[in-house]
């Protein structure tokens, strides 16, 4: 709220008509089309907007309008009412798309030259300030980190929990978003599933279909705003304060292991390695698993959210020797 708050005040009038007839580009999420980053490598938000040019100027005005005219078309038709008593939805209103179709029809190219100076005007005005007082690429890089890191070691399905997103969770061997738009999407294994996490996204989850699968955007901020008690603070500061623990933390990020394994790369007990996991354990600092006759430990994300940099703190020299 803070930030809509500050936004309008930096809002002309000027940037506030072009925000609301570009609206049906962004409305309720935007359209795969115009996202063309989900297939290249881009690194700066400046390359985004170049390559979102190209795109639009390699497409026909007929192009552009259909698919502006079917994204209205179901969102007019598959908006469930009973959603919008919710305070999120409750002041929700479709926009009228017929002057930008229309628009588009008649001359696509001056639409497309003002669709791209409104970006880059908002982008100076309103995005590029909050982004560098925020560190916004830092919270993204993090997002990133951590959630590649609950994906490689717990699986899709624990991923999607710990998200820790009511509208999107793992259930009975599907993957269930609360939407207010009905619909079942069937995935063969062909098909990609993106995750974009972002810092602005409201209400903190859209999902797009695109050729090759499902676009997903989801708040990143969950959890980043998730308190940890000052009673588990004590415990994750207590089970790193012995060098032994630290070691064993660290070659866990590396590659998942059991506790003969530890043992004999440490040159400890089994049994003095065990009691070390143990408080790890009651840290939340790491898991384990059992897989046939064996358990193997893995960090969970919560070390990287305590210390983003631990992989980078941890001297690999001192460790060896």
């Amino acid at each position: 709220m803070k930030w809509i708050v500050d936004t309008q005040q930096k809002m002309t009038k000027a940037l506030y008509q072009e925000l609301r007839y570009f609206q049906l580009f962004y409305e309720l999420g935007t359209p795969t089309a115009f996202l063309p980053s989900r297939e290249y490598v881009i690194t700066t938000l400046d390359n985004e907007l170049l390559l979102l040019e190209k795109t639009l100027h390699t497409m026909s005005g007929k192009e552009v309008a259909k698919i502006l005219t079917q994204v209205s078309e179901n969102r007019e038709s598959h908006f469930i009412p009973e959603l919008a008593k919710g305070i999120e939805w409750g002041e929700f209103q479709l926009v009228d798309s017929e002057n930008i179709i229309s628009d588009i029809l008649q001359d696509a190219p001056s639409v497309y030259k003002r669709f791209m100076q409104f970006l880059t005007l908002y982008k100076q005005t309103i995005f590029n300030p909050y982004w560098e007082e925020k560190h916004i690429d830092r919270v993204l890089l993090s997002e990133i980190e951590a959630a590649s890191q609950a994906m490689h070691n717990f699986g899709f399905s624990t991923f999607i929990n710990q998200l820790q997103i009511e509208r999107i969770k793992f259930q009975d061997n599907q993957l269930v978003i609360l939407k207010p738009f009905e619909e079942q999407i069937r995935f063969t294994n062909a098909d990609a599933l993106l995750f974009a996490p972002s810092y602005f996204t409201y209400p903190h989850l859209f999902a797009e279909k695109f050729a090759k699968g499902l676009f997903i955007t989801y708040d990143c901020l969950n959890r980043q705003h998730k308190k940890i008690d000052t009673a588990q603070l004590s415990k994750i500061f207590f089970a790193l304060s012995d060098p032994v623990r630290i070691d064993i933390v660290s070659y866990l990020y590396e590659e998942k292991n059991t506790t003969q394994a530890l043992a004999q790369i440490l040159s400890y007990t089994p049994s003095n390695i065990s009691k070390q996991l143990k408080l790890l354990k009651i840290a939340g600092l790491v898991v384990g698993e059992k897989q046939g006759k064996f358990v193997f430990y893995t960090p969970t994300p919560l070390l990287a959210k305590v210390l983003p940099s631990f992989k980078d703190m941890v001297s690999t020299e001192a460790r060896d020797s």
